[in-house]
């Protein structure tokens, strides 16, 4: 029986906390400095462990029926619920065929990103299933640079977030380092590059680089490659009880964590705001806490 990997919760509960944070702080990315350092990386290492978690000999080996069906009950059903809700929200406050509109065309806000996996995970399927390994990565690279170039040169209206594209090669490195990565010299754990990551971004926005630009994507390239991936093959995270639940958590505390959105709407004073906010995430994970685990 395989045991169960606690480094890979222990990093999932870092990045879920991260886009928790992330949501609840006020402010735009240029006005808020912590929203600006969580949003240059949560995602694309969210999009890694989501690619490294991807057993690409199972997954060839089951039928789409079969894949549907694993995660109709791992993600997809919950998040139906969670779309409907907040959907109904978007629609009472703004009642309008326009609204209406822009919600079946793109999910609201959070909600991206379950649909958009999904679509990784079929791509995925169809060609590591079709043709070999080093094809199948060009194509998803074709993709992504087409999907680019459709989205900034070509598009004038804002493209769709059923399938957002803009993480693909992280969930494709998180494929290849789990799949057909042997070089023993990533085994090592160079402890130090994440105390280098924060500031390092920090001094991009000072030189007026784009946030999501070349530096910040090799910076995150160091991280996965001599902190995360040798951290998760090895399970060598320190043990974090906190971490650990809120990572095997980590999908109902995305899909609901945005119920604080009225807040954001309808409290104006920040400190009144803060403080129901966080009180409300504790209650929520108490909650969580409280439940019978399967």
């Amino acid at each position: 029986m395989q045991l169960r990997n606690y480094s890979i919760d222990t990093i999932k509960g870092f990045l879920i906390l991260c886009v928790v944070i992330g949501h609840v702080l006020l402010g735009t990315l240029d006005e808020n400095i912590v929203r600006w350092v969580i949003y240059s990386f949560h995602m694309p290492l969210f999009m890694f462990m989501s690619g490294y978690m991807i057993n690409l000999t199972k997954l060839s080996s089951q039928s789409y029926n079969e894949v549907f069906g694993k995660y109709w009950n791992r993600m997809i059903k919950m998040w139906l619920l969670a779309f409907a809700v907040f959907s109904l929200y978007q629609i009472l406050c703004e009642p309008t065929i326009r609204n209406i509109c822009s919600l079946l065309y793109s999910p609201w806000y959070h909600l991206w990103y379950v649909p958009t996996l999904f679509c990784y995970i079929l791509l995925t399927k169809y060609l590591f299933g079709k043709t070999d390994a080093k094809t199948a990565y060009g194509i998803l690279l074709l993709v992504y640079v087409i999907w680019n170039i459709i989205k900034v040169e070509v598009s004038p209206f804002p493209m769709t977030k059923w399938c957002e594209l803009s993480n693909l090669p992280y969930f494709a490195i998180g494929l290849f380092f789990k799949n057909h990565l042997s070089d023993n010299r990533f085994n090592k754990s160079y402890w130090v590059v994440p105390l280098l990551f924060i500031p390092a971004i920090l001094s991009t926005k000072l030189i007026h680089i784009p946030t999501y630009g070349i530096p910040s994507f090799i910076l995150v390239l160091l991280v996965i490659a001599y902190f995360l991936y040798p951290s998760v093959k090895n399970d060598s995270l320190p043990k974090s009880k906190v971490l650990t639940f809120i990572g095997e958590n980590s999908l109902n505390i995305y899909l609901w964590h945005m119920l604080i959105q009225p807040l954001k709407d309808y409290i104006s004073n920040s400190s009144i705001y803060y403080g129901v906010t966080f009180s409300m995430l504790i209650i929520f994970l108490a909650v969580i806490k409280l439940k019978p685990q399967k």
